[in-house]
């Protein structure tokens, strides 16, 4: 067999679909369309992987001994990991509908995820179906309000990501309450609402979620959806430092070093300060070095 590998999928996309490129008839040969497919292949053509593939699944699945399947299986796996999405979303079905053997739901739930971040419709499509129940997948509504939010495979919509976000945070995912927050106080597909900003965060924070903790202690600062209190600011702050948040880390250390919402301590400051210029924090150590005081 010889020729580049563009050649050989073109010419077993003559044969496996008897098109006539220029006029040139060709009949349908299956078995040449394989050998040609097999050869592009060889060269990493990840789409002739996945033909490959689809022509043997076309073939009786149950009926072919395991070897073939396996052989069958690697080829769709191989042209999976080279990012072909259709590869992707026929592994997702595998998986999901149990027909393969070791069949695992949560793998192909991670097959469908991939298809449709790399646009397969049909995958985008059986994840709505997955996440649209008043119950549904809240990992899959995650990750449909990620989609949106970043236009993976759909165009960008900041209403659909709140939307999907709203039902993930609903069902008590931390990750979505937290970005759902986010979406609230900048208005990214909802109407502004401080309030509704800070009560997302506040149950984002109450499940240890330290960029909702920083957050929300923000809000507390500042008087914003909630009732001005420094003090419930810094035990936020507080709880968000002590997970290694730097900017939490700053805002104590000037909490303390002004006396807002504590008593003013100096000793306290300089310690917080240290703690988030140690993590490159330029603003902490903006203060520290002109006092001669950013190392211990």
């Amino acid at each position: 067999m010889t020729g580049s590998w563009p050649e050989l999928y073109s010419q077993s996309n003559w044969y496996k679909r008897s098109v006539r490129p220029l006029g040139k008839g060709v009949p349908q040969d299956v078995d040449k369309a394989k050998d040609l497919l097999t050869g592009a292949s060889a060269c990493g053509v990840a789409e002739a992987t996945f033909e490959l593939a689809r022509l043997h699944l076309n073939e009786s699945f149950e009926a072919a001994d395991p070897t073939a399947r396996r052989e069958w299986l690697d080829s769709l796996t191989t042209a999976s990991a080279a990012g072909v999405a259709q590869a992707q979303y026929e592994l997702a079905r595998l998986h999901l509908n149990g027909g393969i053997e070791g069949a695992d739901p949560i793998e192909g739930r991670e097959y469908l995820i991939q298809a449709a971040q790399n646009g397969s419709a049909e995958a985008t499509t059986l994840l709505r179906s997955l996440a649209g129940a008043e119950q549904g997948d809240a990992y899959a509504q995650s990750i449909l309000g990620d989609m949106y939010a970043q236009g993976q495979g759909v165009e960008p919509d900041d209403a659909e990501a709140a939307r999907w976000r709203l039902k993930a945070a609903e069902q008590g995912d931390a990750d979505e309450q937290f970005m759902l927050g986010n979406m609230y106080a900048r208005g990214w597909g909802v109407e502004q609402v401080y309030a509704k900003a800070s009560h997302w965060w506040r149950k984002a924070a109450e499940q240890g979620n330290a960029y909702a903790q920083f957050n929300l202690g923000d809000m507390y600062f500042l008087g914003r959806g909630v009732q001005q209190d420094h003090a419930k600011a810094r035990r936020w702050w507080r709880k968000a430092a002590d997970q290694g948040n730097a900017a939490a880390q700053f805002n104590l250390g000037l909490q303390y070093a002004k006396g807002v919402g504590v008593p003013q301590d100096d000793a306290k400051a300089v310690r917080w300060l240290r703690r988030a210029a140690s993590q490159g924090y330029e603003a902490a150590r903006d203060i520290l070095e002109p006092l001669g005081l950013a190392d211990a």
